[in-house]
């Protein structure tokens, strides 16, 4: 905790998962992350960042700019909030909050006046933060998560990379954080290869280890099963 009574880090340990987990907010973030990353094989589980900015209509052109981003990509896009109070204070959402990567925005003037109760300023009313959660759900993703830098979070998924590169001018590398799924065929070879593996050593051993040696042999060998089959036929 900080003097005001802040919660800066919490550690929950143990319980169903037998690692301890770490949480931690704010501006210590970057110091724990660092320490995490040095001294530990840790695995984020949720990754966010976010980036202020400062500017007259600046929410109004976000909201527009996020809207035809969601439309073009086809991503969830919601506006949540009092849209008719003004200085009522309002949020955008964009992405699915059960994806990798997902986005809000708000309006954090208005929110940061109300939270301490002061009155509202010009320059409050053109504060906007934009936030990113960033989960990683696979074993790819989660490998990357344990060394991404802030900026690269943007390259996870393409709409949120052109989202950047509108909003923020930001050049983002196109990060791969999906899966590919195996298919059916493959499925089928593999186990193929793990039933037959020592018969397939065998013949590989018996061709010199020759790959193209081994490949003849495993065309004929599939020639010779194909003509029985229509035999049998």
């Amino acid at each position: 905790m900080d003097p005001t009574g802040h919660r800066l880090v919490q550690v929950r340990s143990p319980g169903s998962n037998p690692h301890p987990f770490v949480e931690c907010k704010g501006e210590t973030s970057a110091l724990i992350a660092s320490y995490l990353r040095q001294a530990h094989d840790h695995r984020p589980s949720r990754i966010d960042i976010a980036r202020d900015m400062r500017a007259p209509g600046l929410f109004q052109r976000l909201h527009r700019l996020s809207k035809r981003i969601a439309k073009k990509h086809g991503v969830r896009w919601e506006p949540t909030g009092d849209w008719l109070t003004p200085d009522a204070g309002r949020t955008i959402y964009v992405g699915s909050r059960h994806s990798q990567t997902f986005i809000r925005i708000y309006e954090k003037g208005l929110k940061y006046a109300h939270d301490l109760g002061i009155p509202l300023t010009d320059e409050l009313r053109e504060w906007v933060r934009v936030e990113v959660e960033y989960k990683p759900q696979n074993p790819r993703s989660k490998s990357i998560a344990r060394c991404i830098t802030p900026d690269a979070i943007w390259g996870t998924a393409q709409w949120l990379q052109h989202f950047a590169a509108e909003a923020f001018s930001m050049n983002v590398q196109r990060i791969n954080i999906s899966q590919r799924r195996e298919s059916d065929r493959d499925r089928a070879l593999r186990a193929a290869c793990t039933q037959y593996q020592r018969h397939l050593q065998s013949l590989f051993d018996d061709c010199g280890h020759d790959p193209a040696q081994f490949g003849t042999a495993l065309i004929r060998l599939a020639n010779l099963a194909g003509g029985e089959a229509a035999q049998a036929a």
